[in-house]
């Protein structure tokens, strides 16, 4: 059976994922903008890229020690779903686009205050 704590590992995941997204879009625009200074901007990006992937990892332990194993995401209008099973059961965890919107901005500026 698939517990509340499951569904939270697998928003938790949600959120991580996307805020890495993000965080690599704004390196993108950082490297291609017109700074004539890059190197702070992209260092201070990068070091909260790499603690993303640092959550995003030990996340990943949580989810196989709990047989828990994502699958594609898919995209429409409004929601973004993620189907998933865990232990043998199958679910879906659907967030709307402007939860995980905030969800992702409330994760990017924790990471920014954490001074990582």
């Amino acid at each position: 059976m698939i517990e509340m704590k499951d569904k939270d590992l697998v928003c938790q995941f949600i959120v991580l994922d996307n805020t890495l997204k993000l965080l690599t879009k704004e390196l993108e625009a950082v490297e291609n903008s017109k700074i004539k200074i890059k190197n702070p901007h992209i260092n201070f990006i990068l070091l909260k890229i790499d603690n993303a992937h640092k959550e995003l990892r030990n996340l990943h332990k949580q989810l196989k020690c709990r047989g828990i194993h994502i699958q594609e995401m898919k995209r429409d209008e409004l929601n973004v779903e993620y189907p998933f099973t865990c232990r043998g059961y199958f679910d879906i965890q659907i967030m709307k686009k402007n939860v995980l919107k905030k969800n992702v901005i409330i994760k990017i500026i924790e990471l920014y205050k954490l001074g990582y």
